[in-house]
């Protein structure tokens, strides 16, 4: 029974128009009721809708946390998985050295050398089908006082290297300035990323070692020499440089 408040019915369209439907079973187009636990998905105007089985991923709570703070490889989903996400920080550079000189004769002079710049901080996320292999490499701390012997001369903090998952890259931070027996080395530079690195403080700043703004100690740089501990005329050795700390990746699937 078809009435004009209600239900209607065109055959030339050949659609039938209401306002509820009430039914013990739904089918395709051939007559398929489907599984148990499968549900109708619109195919758009081209084609009959179908019966599909959902997903487990996303839809019973199913996820995976993968952090890597070392190495390079391949990062393979799991075969529920339908988004990725990933935060990257790059590696901390290295502290620089500080020399110091102490005479009987003349006044003492003390330098202090420049901290490592802290790692960048990169976002990587992506839609993907079943098990995908992403490649990925974590950046390597930076190492102190190392661009020139530092019996010899005043040696800067190495840069530390990037880290990179799919393509993203989070920069790693700069070395600290080495300094020779007086002076206020320069802090290395905060490595590049959506987020910046930190800045490596200067001189008799450098105890402030420079943190990344979301991962806590990976990715943070060195501190620089202090040469106040330093006795002789050929005090250049360290005072305490540090090497930067690696990187991380913390995947979220």
């Amino acid at each position: 029974k078809l009435d004009s408040s209600g239900a209607k019915y065109y055959p030339s369209l050949n659609w039938l128009q209401t306002a509820t439907l009430q039914s013990a079973y739904m089918s395709d187009w051939s007559g398929s009721a489907g599984s148990a636990g499968q549900v109708l998905t619109s195919q758009g105007g081209s084609s009959q809708w179908s019966w599909t089985t959902p997903s487990s991923g996303g839809m019973t709570g199913q996820s995976k946390v993968t952090t890597y703070t070392s190495g390079n490889g391949t990062h393979t989903t799991q075969s529920w998985c339908k988004t990725v996400i990933a935060a990257l920080v790059g590696a901390g550079g290295g502290g620089g050295n500080a020399g110091a000189f102490y005479d009987d004769d003349d006044s003492p002079t003390t330098g202090y050398g420049g901290g490592g710049g802290s790692g960048g901080v990169s976002f990587y996320t992506n839609n993907v089908s079943g098990a995908t292999s992403i490649s990925y490499s974590v950046g390597t701390g930076g190492s102190a006082q190392s661009s020139a012997s530092c019996d010899d001369s005043a040696a800067n903090g190495a840069a530390g290297t990037n880290t990179g998952f799919g393509g993203t890259t989070a920069g790693g931070g700069g070395g600290g300035q080495g300094v020779g027996q007086s002076g206020n080395g320069a802090g290395g530079a905060g490595g590049s990323g959506n987020l910046s690195g930190m800045a490596g403080g200067s001189g008799q700043d450098n105890n402030m070692r420079a943190v990344t703004p979301f991962f806590g100690k990976y990715g943070y740089g060195g501190r620089g020499a202090d040469g106040s501990g330093l006795t002789g005329n050929d005090g250049k050795c360290n005072g305490g440089a540090e090497n930067g700390e690696n990187g991380a990746i913390i995947i979220l699937e």
